[in-house]
């Protein structure tokens, strides 16, 4: 006889009002994709940067992520950059970086 667990089901089902929390995919894809933008933002030139309404924190980790050769401590700092925006309004920003790189022939320096 095969043994059944206790039912779990309405533990998964919404109740009104009560949100259920993001799954840690979710989170992780959320994550990976304000890294994205980090990584985004430090390929664009400082006019460029300018454009864009960031915070004095980001825009710093912003200049220090562009100066770091090495690959791991690059990828660390992309890291916080995506720490960092957690807590801002990401699409703003998004839609700057995809406005900036509708016009892919431009100077690197205007």
């Amino acid at each position: 006889m095969k043994r059944q667990g206790p039912d779990n089901s309405s533990f998964f089902e919404d109740e009104e009002g009560i949100e259920a929390p993001p799954s840690r995919t979710r989170l992780k894809k959320d994550d990976h994709a304000r890294q994205d933008i980090g990584e985004r933002l430090t390929r664009l030139s400082d006019k460029e940067l300018e454009r864009i309404d960031l915070s004095d924190e980001i825009r710093d980790a912003v200049i220090f992520a562009r100066k770091i050769s090495s690959h791991g401590a690059k990828k660390r700092e992309i890291k916080h950059i995506g720490a960092l925006l957690r807590h801002v309004d990401t699409a703003p920003i998004e839609k700057m970086l995809d406005h900036i790189s509708q016009y892919p022939n431009r100077k690197k320096d205007e």
